[in-house]
């Protein structure tokens, strides 16, 4: 796992948890990198990184966002004399 989006994984862990030693920081990236279909286990690191994983593992899981709150009205439907009646000038006659 000797890689630049490896290491900079690793260096988003201590940015979030900067008191995690860097065995932990990578132990959480073996344990929560996905592992590659068709390679012979141990030949290919740990498998492929994954950050959000293992930003869950470092910070624990996000609270779920708040339900929407929107309050907006239907829009009511527009026919297509009133969208040209709005689009062209007033002397352009349209059938």
């Amino acid at each position: 796992m000797a890689a630049p989006h490896v290491a900079g994984t690793a260096a988003l862990l201590r940015s979030v948890a900067p008191g995690l030693p860097a065995p932990t920081v990578a132990a959480m990236l073996v344990a929560t990198a996905e592992p590659l279909k068709d390679v012979v286990p141990g030949s290919a690191g740990a498998g492929l990184v994954n950050p959000v994983a293992a930003l869950d593992a470092a910070l624990g899981p996000l609270p779920p966002p708040p339900p929407p709150t929107t309050t907006a009205k239907p829009i009511p439907a527009v026919t297509r004399n009133q969208v040209l009646n709005m689009t062209l000038p007033k002397d352009h006659f349209c059938a």
